[in-house]
């Protein structure tokens, strides 16, 4: 049985895009974070402190890390795009060389 395969383009960019996007504004979220965390360090001193601050650090890497996972998903779907869109010129080439 064959399978009803449909694809468009420009929706999978969209997306892609908008996940791109996404990215970008979690990044953005990110870093005013961290600037607030650490700008505590002016007005609260100690060890409550220290441990507050170096919690959110150990943290801090794992917020990196989806940030890298979705710019990876957006990345992906621009490659998914290309693959296609050349596979479909290729077997359009072929079949007309016959």
């Amino acid at each position: 049985m064959a399978a009803n395969i449909q694809f468009d383009s420009a929706q999978a960019l969209g997306v892609a895009e908008s996940i791109k996007r996404k990215a970008e504004s979690a990044q953005g979220v990110i870093t005013q974070l961290t600037n607030e965390i650490h700008a505590i360090n002016s007005w609260w001193h100690g060890e409550s402190q220290k441990a507050f601050v170096d919690q959110y650090d150990s943290l801090k890497p794992s917020f990196d890390k989806m940030i890298e996972c979705v710019q990876t998903i957006s990345a992906n779907m621009k490659q998914i795009v290309s693959i296609k869109e050349e596979a479909e010129q290729q077997m359009a080439a072929k079949l007309r060389s016959k």
